[in-house]
């Protein structure tokens, strides 16, 4: 369900681009080597899997999805990272409160933005 987190930090810019790769951050204090991610669309379907940390961010595997998962009709989209071993929801905090999802949406992007970042942190 997109709205299943307790609490969702809400991103009001929308994401543009017409992607190629796409990357999240993870939490900040976050220091494993790897982090599972789970993404979900409005209309529930969901991608799930376990992800490298790379200089704290993942690329989701776009080529595994699609490059058109991430469009302007699918959202809007909730990230939640779990622990890869435990699948416990990882919370971790923003304007002063624990939150255990982002929440964001994509619109129409131009050919030439190819890289699209999630900007949490």
């Amino acid at each position: 369900m997109a709205n299943c987190c307790k609490n969702n930090m809400v991103i009001c810019e929308p994401i543009i681009g017409c992607c190629t790769e796409f990357w999240l951050e993870v939490p900040l204090d976050y220091t494993e080597v790897s982090i599972r991610v789970r993404i979900t669309k409005s209309n529930n379907v969901t991608f799930e899997q376990t992800l490298l940390v790379e200089d704290g961010l993942v690329e989701i595997p776009l080529d595994i999805i699609g490059t058109d998962w991430f469009n302007p009709y699918g959202g809007p989209y909730t990230l939640q990272y779990l622990d890869p071993l435990t699948l416990n929801v990882i919370s971790f905090p923003w304007e002063g409160q624990m939150v255990e999802g982002v929440q964001w949406n994509m619109a129409p992007g131009l050919s030439d933005i190819t890289i699209c970042t999630l900007d949490i942190f």
